[in-house]
């Protein structure tokens, strides 16, 4: 990982109950920054901390175990900088992606498969879920502490997507396929149109805590990007975004999940 890269809390408004629910300024930066800062609110997580930011330049970033299915071997940067022709994501033996990339290509701390990212077209969000958190007594209640996380963020993201006049559905889980790509597959709280799948949600755990990614596609990529990611992939891309069904502001959709997301936690916490 790159040098520590310090962002200021703050707290988010109208959360005063529970009060250790934090918001983050939204942020747009490489994914190498991005993913140093969520890796730092999973080792550090203090409070419930979410945050909203955006990929500039665009990237694809590999679940945590994902391996790129043909490329030239090569040793790992020093300076945990994006990967380019001639790098290799931080994981044992893995691969590095072909030169000429009109994206840079990093690794999530979370599962799950490839996600293209870009300002223009997609907007990411994280939450972490500090090990201990205050709704982790009624989650066992219900007994779903590991999938708690998972749950209430799908679920607030759904809530947020209804308010803006978007219908979707969730646990629209599909059979396992072999797929590189996150949105050319289902898996348990993603989010779908009948256009399909528009919010692609992953998580990781440690040592108690939890990170919740979430990837929102707003419309389709530019056909540059999608070309080369078909073909560091070799599949089809396939996602129209949430557009395709009704033309949304993802500020606006934010500041709802904020909203939804804190509701839940409440009814979560107090085991409502």
């Amino acid at each position: 990982m790159p040098g520590t890269v310090t962002v200021t809390e703050r707290t988010y408004p109208g959360l005063e109950d529970p009060p250790s629910v934090r918001r983050l300024p939204e942020l747009t930066a490489p994914g190498v920054v991005q993913m140093a800062i969520d890796e730092g609110l999973l080792a550090e997580a203090r409070w419930v901390t979410l945050r909203r930011y955006l990929w500039s330049p665009p990237a694809v970033s590999l679940g945590k175990f994902q391996r790129l299915p043909a490329a030239v071997a090569a040793p790992p940067r020093e300076d945990g900088g994006p990967l380019r022709s001639g790098d290799v994501p931080p994981r044992e033996h893995d691969v590095a992606p072909p030169a000429g990339l009109p994206f840079d290509v990093v690794r999530r701390p979370s599962g799950g498969r490839a996600v293209l990212h870009g300002a223009g077209f997609e907007w990411s969000f994280a939450v972490a879920f500090p090990a201990g958190w205050s709704g982790a007594e009624g989650a066992r209640r219900r007994d779903s502490g590991v999938d708690e996380p998972y749950r209430l963020v799908s679920a607030a993201m759904a809530d947020a997507l209804a308010v803006a006049g978007v219908g979707v559905a969730a646990d629209r889980e599909e059979p396992y396929r072999r797929s590189a790509l996150c949105f050319s597959t289902s898996l348990r709280h993603d989010l779908h149109t009948d256009y399909g799948k528009v919010v692609a949600v992953a998580q990781v755990r440690r040592a108690g805590a939890a990170l919740v990614h979430g990837s929102v596609l707003m419309r389709r990529p530019p056909q540059e990007l999608i070309v080369a990611l078909e073909g560091l992939v070799g599949e089809p891309w396939r996602g129209e975004g949430l557009e395709s069904a009704r033309r949304v502001s993802g500020e606006a959709v934010w500041v709802s999940f904020s909203e939804a997301l804190r509701e839940r936690l409440h009814e979560t916490a107090t085991g409502r």
